[in-house]
């Protein structure tokens, strides 16, 4: 295999040649770019090329990377070893890209865990969990229970006023319904889609459709009513 210095791009038909290759890999799962991430990137590509592979997987354009690695909340940095996942960090920090490359060239201990929401059935998150475009058909459409969609942006004033009301709702509801949050300015194809011309928006779909929409700082009445009317019709 050529020695790599910089990061490599791959993709859901690529992955599978990728990581088993015989070098370990370093893998950037993101949904945005960080600058901070590229630069740390590129330098645990450059300090070890021909000893590690780092690999940028957007998650937008590979939904089945995402899916396949349980959908962390990103950006998440993936550690391989002869085709084995051995270490991972969620919402990951640029700071802990060079442990991770020193963890997967043993000269290093092993990076601490980040406990990630089960979204299998009947164990669904009692968190609100990051939606992405990429993401979105099988997290949301292909959903066997309901899911509320908070659709808002880092600078909404009112969208952080509706938050603790989301994570109460995900709190109340885990393991009847998903709850996830979607940033329309990282992800402008899904918010394009439903029209989600004020922020924020909630939107509860079911079956892959539309069950309800809610616009503006609701109270949690407001959101429990439109949920149960939903569950009760299932």
């Amino acid at each position: 295999m050529p020695v790599f210095d910089t990061p490599i791009h791959a993709n859901d038909q690529s992955w599978t040649r990728v990581v088993n290759q015989k070098q370990p890999i370093l893998l950037y799962l993101f949904d945005h770019a960080d600058g901070q991430f590229d630069e740390e990137l590129k330098r645990a590509a450059r300090e070890n090329a021909g000893q590690l592979l780092v690999v940028r997987i957007d998650s937008r354009e590979n939904p089945q990377i995402f899916a396949k690695y349980q959908h962390p909340n990103l950006p998440a940095l993936l550690t391989f070893k002869d085709g084995n996942l051995l270490a991972e960090s969620a919402s990951a920090q640029a700071s802990e890209v060079m442990p991770h490359a020193a963890y997967a060239l043993n000269k290093g201990p092993k990076p601490a865990a980040t406990p990630q929401p089960n979204t299998a059935e009947g164990k669904l998150a009692d968190a609100p969990i990051t939606i992405t475009d990429g993401a979105f058909p099988a997290e949301v459409l292909q959903s066997k229970v309901p899911v509320l969609i908070d659709f808002w942006a880092p600078w909404c004033g009112p969208c952080h006023m509706l938050a603790p009301t989301v994570e109460k709702i995900a709190k109340k509801y885990a393991g009847k319904i998903k709850v996830g949050k979607l940033n329309v300015d990282q992800n402008p194809r899904t918010a394009g889609q439903y029209q989600t011309m004020s922020i924020p928006t909630l939107i509860l779909f079911y079956q892959g459709k539309v069950a309800g929409r809610l616009v503006g700082v609701q109270p949690q009445a407001n959101i429990e009513q439109m949920i149960d009317s939903t569950l009760r019709g299932r």
